[in-house]
């Protein structure tokens, strides 16, 4: 059974139009998605954590949710297959710039998103974390985030 169907749903989609879920994803649920757009993102989920591998992209809205005001930090979650609580520490991690040396940054929680072809939305200035100088076509192949439960 799709994890939309098994949850219970919070919101439809500006972008697409589908049903964003209320919460976190649940044990055992396993999501592929983005293949068509030259990337593979992975979502899967165990009892104690959640994990998601791909691609991380950005973006520049100015409140999320829970009306908090965005900055250096946040992340935005694809609300489709996860959505975690508002505020909640994500484990990130992706390539520092031209160095080949992954580094992990905690980052927190503050939107939901579409996200058809990538598995987190880093807010603006947040890529600098990372050695990236923002632009709006700015990606980050091969990122990572956990969270516990």
């Amino acid at each position: 059974m799709p994890f939309v169907e098994k949850m219970q749903t919070r919101a439809n989609c500006a972008s697409c139009g589908s049903s964003f879920v209320s919460g976190a994803a649940t044990s055992g649920d396993n999501y592929m998605w983005g293949g068509t757009y030259g990337n593979n993102n992975f979502l899967w989920s165990d009892s104690s954590s959640v994990y998601g591998y791909g691609r991380f992209t950005n973006f520049t809205d100015t409140i999320g949710q829970g009306n908090h005001t965005l900055v250096k930090g946040d992340v935005a979650t694809r609300g489709h297959v996860d959505n975690p609580p508002t505020g909640k520490i994500l484990r990130c991690e992706a390539p520092q710039k031209g160095s080949g040396v992954n580094k992990q940054v905690n980052m927190r929680k503050w939107d939901i998103g579409c996200m058809p072809n990538a598995v987190l939305d880093i807010w603006k200035t947040g890529v600098e974390y990372w050695g990236y100088t923002w632009s709006s076509s700015l990606s980050i192949n091969d990122g990572y985030y956990e969270y516990d439960r």
